[in-house]
Formats: structure tokens, sequence, C-alpha cells
């Protein structure tokens, strides 16, 4: 009797004593989290494909409730509640749905999965595009300063040139040979000049334009601007490029609006940099004031035509007119320091005489794939001297000068969307009050309008043949046309002196490539010119 009292068994019982109700505890608990999640997952079943417990499942879970009830927490009301043999069985009977109810709801699920997973995919496809094509900055430091130039202590070499580098599956013929002229171009091109403005440079869905960047780079154009766009825009890229060796101090971007045909499928629009070309010893000031010559280089590719053979629609001319109504815009707000949105709305409300006090005397240079056909070929043979200007070509400059065209030439329902104005009893359409003298440097160097694309040459017994057939459409070939522009203004402000910078030795440079499968880098030529105090 004496061991009931023995210490070491009443310490050893109570240790078994808590032991038995910690265990006890712990199953409980693992209990009640199986409850709690075999609870979520019936919930969730229920929610999805409805409740299809029977009465007889009903009264089972029923005595697993009055099982497991604990005496302590559960009164007589809940008794009442658990032992009512009604309540379950209703409860569930009632939250059955009916056929139609379960047909719907699969109807449901079904849609949103036929939804649901396209759209995933797109996203994912999005994303990945958007990892995949990151664009490079518009200006930044060139990665060899050696070549980077601040000064015209030697002629700046400039060029413009349509590379006809399309995105991928997007080509005229069989082959364009993408990759290959890629290679020639970077090694045979980029050396050779300080400022270069590409068109049909399309980066959407490829790599090629940023390899042509990284080459750029390391050879010393440290200054770059290639606006791109992603897929979720519906749309590619405008396909322009701007290289420059030199500092750009001022870079605007205008996009027009969508255009027409395939057309639709990309941005096209106009890019402009402020070029610093003759830096100053002292560095006191903004960027602008630290440069003594400074140059505004603005490259544009517009609608095109896809008419057989080049031809031209009303609405294709009306559509470039107006792409060249914008780009005057764009011209007098960006020498005027104007920032541009997209679109090419201009975000200063001044107008007119109104900033033409912030124009400063600083030469202008527009060029690139204007794709009007300057020359005239309403008579004569295509190996006629195309002296004779085109009357597309002179709408084109009429406009890009501010000077409006006579609108009596269209219909009016064709122009309903664009502004009208009347000045001397005319209707002028694209009229603008700031004006801006261009000349047209290729024909005031030539005494032409020089051929560019569709170009021919003569066999030996005088048979006219197609200079390019691999890379130029079937229905283009021969059709001599004048597309490719170099557009100069000694200053933007009339009253102003002209400035000390000579625009020369502008030259038509055919890029011809032997012992290859192609015979031209491009189904255009390309103008070049220096740029000199």
């Amino acid at each position: 009797m004496e061991q009931e009292n023995d210490p070491l068994l009443l310490e050893e019982n109570t240790a078994d004593t808590h032991n038995t109700k910690t265990n006890g505890q712990l199953g409980k608990s693992a209990k009640a989290i199986t409850s709690y999640w075999s609870g979520t997952v019936s919930s969730w079943k229920r929610v999805l494909f409805g409740s299809h417990k029977s009465r007889a499942a009903s009264q089972e879970v029923q005595a697993k409730l009055l099982e497991n009830r604990d005496d302590n927490t559960v009164d007589d009301y809940d008794i009442g509640i658990y032992e009512d043999d009604n309540w379950y069985a209703d409860t569930t009977t009632r939250s059955r749905p009916s056929r139609l109810k379960r047909c719907m709801r699969y109807v449901f699920w079904f849609l949103c999965i036929c939804i649901g997973v396209p759209l995933g995919l797109l996203l994912l496809i999005f994303i990945g595009y958007a990892l995949a094509f990151r664009p490079p900055p518009v200006t930044g430091p060139p990665s060899i300063t050696a070549l980077e130039r601040t000064n015209l202590t030697q002629p700046a070499r400039l060029l413009t040139y349509n590379i006809f580098m399309r995105p991928p599956g997007v080509k005229n013929n069989e082959n364009d040979y993408k990759n290959e002229r890629l290679e020639h171009i970077i090694k045979t091109i980029l050396p050779r000049y300080d400022v270069i403005t590409f068109q049909e440079a399309f980066a959407f869905g490829n790599h090629r334009v940023d390899q042509l960047i990284d080459a750029a780079q390391r050879l010393g154009f440290g200054y770059i601007m290639s606006p791109r766009h992603g897929p979720w825009e519906l749309a590619a890229d405008g396909g322009l490029l701007l290289l420059s060796r030199f500092p750009i101090l001022q870079a605007d971007i205008l996009e027009y609006p969508r255009g027409l045909h395939s057309d639709w499928l990309s941005y096209k629009g106009a890019l402009h940099a402020l070029i610093g070309l003759d830096r100053r010893m002292s560095l006191e000031g903004p960027p602008q004031e630290e440069y003594q010559t400074m140059v505004h280089i603005f490259t544009t590719h517009t609608q095109a035509s896809y008419g057989k053979g080049g031809t031209r629609s009303q609405k294709d001319i009306l559509m470039r007119l107006d792409q060249f109504a914008r780009l005057h815009q764009f011209i007098y707000d960006t020498v005027t320091n104007v920032v541009y949105g997209k679109d090419g709305d201009h975000t200063s409300g001044d107008t007119g005489s109104d900033k033409a006090s912030n124009v400063k005397s600083i030469p202008i240079i527009a060029m690139g794939d204007f794709n009007i056909d300057s020359v005239d070929h309403s008579a004569g043979s295509i190996t006629d001297l195309p002296i004779n200007s085109s009357m597309a070509y002179t709408m084109m400059m009429d406009v890009l000068q501010g000077n409006g065209i006579d609108g009596s030439y269209f219909s009016t329902d064709d122009h309903s969307k664009n502004e009208l104005s009347t000045s001397g009893g005319q209707q002028k359409w694209f009229e603008h009050d700031w004006r801006l003298s261009l000349t047209d440097k290729a024909y005031n160097t030539f005494g032409y309008h020089p051929v560019t694309f569709g170009d021919y040459y003569r066999t030996d017994n005088g048979t006219i043949l197609p200079a390019e057939t691999v890379l130029t459409h079937a229905e283009q070939v021969l059709t001599v046309q004048s597309i490719d522009q170099l557009l100069y203004s000694s200053s933007p402000v009339q009253s102003s002196p002209s400035t000390n910078l000579s625009l020369s030795n502008v030259t038509i440079v055919k890029f011809l490539v032997s012992g290859q499968p192609y015979t031209q880098l491009s189904d255009h030529y390309g103008i070049s010119c220096l740029l000199s105090l």
C-alpha cells in the first residue's frame, strides 16, 4: 500500500497521463486539419460541379457529426440540430442543381477554358517577345570613343539608304538573303559614313537590326535612334534607324496614323536628331550652346503604292500628302524645341508667328524613302533623261514647304478628313502659316531626277534589261523611279543669314555586289553627301 504513495510512481503516472493528453490533443489537431481541408475540397467541388450527395450520404454525415461532437462545447440546442433527421438531408437536397443548371455550369467552364487558355498563351508570347526583343536606348555613349566625332576638321559623311530588311517571312521573291546582305552592310557601309539614316530596317520579330546596332556601336556610332513596337499593338515598328558618330543633342519621334494596304501593319513615321558637328572649347551652358555648328537631320518613310508597276491611286497620294503635312508640322515644332506625343500630336499651343522667334538659324536636312516618284513618265521612253518633274513630286514639295496645294485636283469626298483653307480665292489643302525653303540637292546636282529604284542597264547589243531582279518585285522592275530624296534648307528662317555649313558631293550609291546570288545590297540605291565648313 505504501507503493501507492511512492513519489517515483506518482511522477511516472503523471507523465503517462500528460503524454496521453498530449497525444489526444495532437490527434484532435490532426483530425481537425484533415477535416478542414476535406471540407474545403468538398466546398470547391460543390461550387464547380454541384452537389450530388444522396440522403444515405447525408445520414452518414449526421452520424459522424454526432460521434465526433464535443460534450463540453455542444449544448442541447446544437444536439437537437444534429439529431434532426431532416436538417442536413434537406439542405443537401435543396443545394443539388437541376440538369439545366449543371449543363450551364459545364458550358461556362468550357468557355472559360476555350478563352482563358489562348489568352494565357498569348500573354506568354507577349512576355517572351518583350524579353527577347528589348529596344536599345535612343542615345548612348559610344563603345569606341576614339571614333566618335565632335568637330568638322574633316567633312562629315552622310548617307540615306532603304536597306530592304523586312520582318521575317516578308519578301518579294523566293529569297531576299537578309542575313548575307546584313553582313555586307556591316562590313562595307558602316565604316564609310558618319551619319546614316536607314529605312526598312525592321526590328519586329528578329535580331538583325540589333546586330547592326551592336556592330555600329563597336565602330564608333554611339548615338542611335531605333523606335520599337510590341506585338500587342498589332503593328510592327516603322523600320527607321538613325546612326551617328556625332552627338545627338535632341531626339524626337513622329508616328503617322495607320497607313493603307499592308502599310497599316507598321507605324511609319519620321525621326529627328539635332546633331552637334563642331564643338566649342567652352563647355558652359546647355548642350546646344557647346556647338557652334549644328544640323537638323530628319528621315522618313511614307506610304507606299501597291499598284501594278508602281502606279499610284488617289488614296495613296492623299495619304502621302497628309504625311508630308504632318512632317512639315513636325519640322516646325522640333526646330522650335517642342516635344511631340504619339501620332504626331504636338503639345504646344503656339502656332504661326508666335513661335517664329524661337527658330534658330540651323540647317535642315530631310532625307529618306519618300515613295513619291519625282519623274514624269507621261511621255517618252524609260531611257530618256528624267528632267521633267511629276505632279506628285510638285505637290510633295509644296506641302513640305508649307505652301499647300490646289484642292480642286481632288474631290472633297476623298479629302473629307483633312483640313482645308482658302487662299487667294482658291481652296488650299495642307497649307501652313510657316514657310520652309527646301532644295532638292540631287536634282540640283545632276540637273535631273536620278533613278533610285527599278533601274535598267544596256547590254552590248543595246538590249534594255532590269538592273536588279533578285530583290525587286517582278511588277516593279524597269519602273525607273526616283523615290529617295535628299532635301536641304540652309536656314529655317528666311530672314536670317545662311550658315557657313556646306552640303556637297551628292552621290547616288548603288552598292553593287559581285560573287553573290544577289547583285545589290538592296532594291534601292542610296544617296550620300558631305557636310563641311
